[in-house]
């Protein structure tokens, strides 16, 4: 049975529910009905007081463990509010999401900035053990982080060069990294970006992530994903690889993917042909990136259209990525 709670029921939830997933799930609902409501495109962003507030007990509730905490302060991600409206842009939403937790980071800075300084007073025993206390610690106070430098804070992108350059947990390293290829300054990001993978440069499974966090951050777009793919520690004939580079794009960069001249999709095409003869796993995996093209807008759904089509009249494919194609296209 589903029943829609009104904003009232949910604020009384997310301030007052025992139950901490009640409470979790009504703070999220909060959060999507602020982006759909926000959804015109301006740059400025208005959020209810009430929203604010709610936030901002959360931030000062020295009763919340941090873990949770960070957990009711995170925003649904975009294909959370895909599943929200009737028809999908994703640039739009994107954008929107992001001018929400600039403008939380920017409004509540005072009381990020306060908690900060609590999280990193607090003493831990160093162990190289894992000690869930110090990760919760790590958990809240990397998201304070991100809000803080989202919001324009002009002394938070010091610290984190200090958390980047100085920490020798490698969670806190990618993290920091994330949000200087998100939010900071593009030099930087790119002496912090090699500084990384020269450090890292022989741990396979932390490269994955270094192609990660670069393919779908919001200032990469589809030439910076080709020059990537010429890296000599690129290969297309390394499914892991594939995943963290091309399918975190195709799956995850919403700003460039989707731009409005199409060259996303016909990108995706390329890459889906051309894994087809290598992996047709990895190919049939990547062909399901477009499933859902006729919910996006009409400007959009096109454009996918087209170059869905183009996979399924390439000769020879795969038998599963035909089918995933074919049933994108309604074809039997």
């Amino acid at each position: 049975m589903n029943y829609e709670y009104s904003t009232n029921e949910l604020y009384i939830l997310a301030n007052h529910d025992r139950d901490y997933f009640a409470r979790w799930e009504a703070l999220q609902e909060l959060s999507i009905r602020q982006i759909v409501k926000n959804m015109k495109g301006r740059s400025d962003l208005e959020i209810n007081e009430e929203y604010s507030e709610t936030l901002k007990k959360i931030i000062l509730n020295k009763n919340i463990d941090n873990s949770y905490c960070a957990k009711l302060l995170t925003i649904p991600n975009e294909n959370t509010l895909f599943n929200h409206v009737k028809i999908i842009d994703p640039i739009l939403i994107t954008n929107t999401r992001f001018r929400l937790i600039k403008t939380i980071g920017s409004g509540l800075s005072n009381y990020f900035l306060s908690k900060l300084e609590q999280l990193e007073n607090e003493e831990f025993v160093t162990s190289d053990l894992y000690n869930p206390r110090v990760a919760n610690n790590r958990l809240l106070r990397n998201l304070i982080i991100q809000y803080l430098i989202a919001g324009g804070n002009n002394h938070i992108e010091d610290k984190i060069e200090n958390y980047f350059y100085s920490s020798k947990n490698m969670t806190d390293s990618i993290t920091m990294l994330s949000n200087l290829l998100n939010f900071g300054d593009k030099n930087k990001a790119n002496k912090a970006k090699l500084c990384f993978y020269n450090k890292w440069k022989n741990n396979n499974l932390v490269i994955d992530k270094w192609f990660a966090i670069q393919s779908s951050s919001r200032y990469t777009g589809l030439e910076d994903i080709k020059c990537l793919m010429k890296h000599p520690a690129f290969s297309n004939q390394n499914p892991n690889r594939v995943r963290s580079l091309v399918f975190q794009f195709c799956f995850k960069n919403y700003l460039h993917m989707h731009r409005h001249d199409g060259s996303g999709y016909q990108f995706w095409a390329e890459q889906v042909i051309s894994l087809d003869k290598i992996n047709p796993e990895i190919a049939a995996r990547l062909a399901r990136a477009l499933d859902k093209w006729h919910c996006f807008i009409p400007e959009l759904k096109s454009q996918m259209h087209d170059a869905i089509e183009i996979v399924y009249k390439h000769n020879d494919l795969s038998k599963n990525t035909f089918e995933i194609v074919s049933k994108a296209l309604n074809i039997f």
